[in-house]
């Protein structure tokens, strides 16, 4: 074998390559936080499970305050939630080593942007590697548990985790822990149509946390709950009525926050319903008005979007045959697209649709309706309202 050489030398062409030939961080993306010059960045989670949880629907049990707050080691955890900062909420704990009172506040994080699927492996997860039980902390890690298989249509499991949380709430002893647990498996019972045993769920409830220290917004989720379920189980307008006022009168004096706002939307809502299947929206709508407004004055203190949409929107279908309809539903939809929240953005979108075609203007109706059609199309979901927590 020979081999042949070139006669040419090479060694004045080559040069030493540089200590620092690739660095990385030319390649790293720079932060929102630093791009935009703000105090706020992006938490990006592939779809979500479904429609997050709704003030027209069945209100499950809120965070046990009276349980919780002792066991947290984040202080800030607690005003996130309250203020309804979930983005923030999530950013903060999944970067910490958290024990289970936290991961109940990010699991509820999670399932109030319906990534409830996120929010079910977060419990199960860490309820599996405690080595201590603690009765309380059980009973609402699987009252919590039940719920978040009800918002996927996971009945059985629902109704297992939902019957281990209240066996679980009766070894802790606790009527507080046990009320809580008793309106999620109401909630359960009315979703499935039986609204006497949801009912009877509820008035236990309301009698075991009578007269309890941090007790009132669990109080206000179950008259809530109970004016839905005199409502759909058809009784008269006194008893509908006498049960929205009694909500009414609670939720009035209650402290401002994120569940507060909800609670207000929620019982809107009831009230229109009323109005309008016994002839006296004329009667009730000023106190949806009020609750309406109430609602802004609280989203907007807080800075939270998702409730000023709901807010803004809710008030332009209630002024829907006036002028203020156009500028309200606009609001709402401002509103949305500020927080990320295409749930809403769909709605109101085909509400203002619905408003330019009953003023004749076509051209401006049909723009909305495709604006609606196209927020359908699917795409990566925004975790986040842009709220600087």
């Amino acid at each position: 074998m020979n081999i042949e050489s070139p006669e040419a030398d090479l060694t004045g062409s080559l040069t030493n390559l540089p200590a620092n030939y690739l660095d990385a961080a030319r390649w790293m993306k720079t932060p929102c936080a630093e791009r935009t010059g703000e105090k706020q960045s992006h938490l990006i989670l592939a779809g979500r499970d479904g429609v997050p949880p709704s003030p027209d629907d069945w209100l499950a049990s809120p965070i046990l305050w009276s349980v919780v707050r002792d066991q947290l080691s984040i202080a800030e955890a607690a005003n996130l939630y309250q203020r309804g900062a979930f983005a923030g909420l999530v950013r903060l704990l999944e970067e910490e080593g958290i024990g289970l009172a936290e991961t109940l506040l990010l699991s509820n994080a999670y399932s109030a942007f319906g990534h409830y699927r996120k929010a079910i492996l977060k419990l199960e997860t860490r309820n599996l590697k405690l080595e201590t039980r603690n009765s309380k902390l059980d009973a609402l890690t699987f009252s919590s548990l039940g719920d978040l298989h009800l918002s996927l249509g996971d009945v059985e499991s629902a109704k297992e985790y939902l019957g281990k949380g209240i066996e679980a709430a009766h070894l802790a002893e606790n009527s507080h822990v046990l009320a809580t647990a008793l309106n999620n498996m109401g909630n359960f019972l009315a979703a499935d149509g039986d609204y006497s045993g949801a009912m009877a769920n509820y008035e236990e409830s309301l009698q075991l946390i009578e007269g309890l220290e941090d007790a009132s917004q669990l109080k206000a989720e179950i008259l809530i709950n109970r004016v839905r379920a005199e409502f759909e189980k058809g009784s008269n307008y006194e008893r509908v009525v006498s049960a929205v006022n009694h909500a009414l009168s609670h939720i009035e004096n209650l402290p401002d926050s994120y569940q507060k706002a909800f609670d207000c939307i929620a019982l809107s809502l009831l009230l229109q319903k009323t109005g309008k299947k016994f002839d006296q929206s004329g009667s009730l709508n000023p106190h949806v008005r009020s609750l309406l407004n109430d609602t802004v004055e609280i989203a907007g203190e807080l800075q939270n979007t998702r409730m000023l949409s709901y807010a803004y929107g809710y008030l332009g279908q209630l002024y829907e045959q006036e002028k203020q309809a156009i500028r309200l539903t606009r609001s709402a939809i401002f509103s949305a697209q500020q927080g990320y929240h295409p749930e809403l953005s769909y709605l109101w979108q085909w509400q203002l649709g619905r408003v330019f075609k009953a003023e004749g203007d076509i051209g401006d109706a049909v723009k909305s309706y495709e604006n609606a059609v196209a927020i359908l199309t699917p795409r990566r979901e925004r975790c986040e309202e842009c709220e600087t927590p």
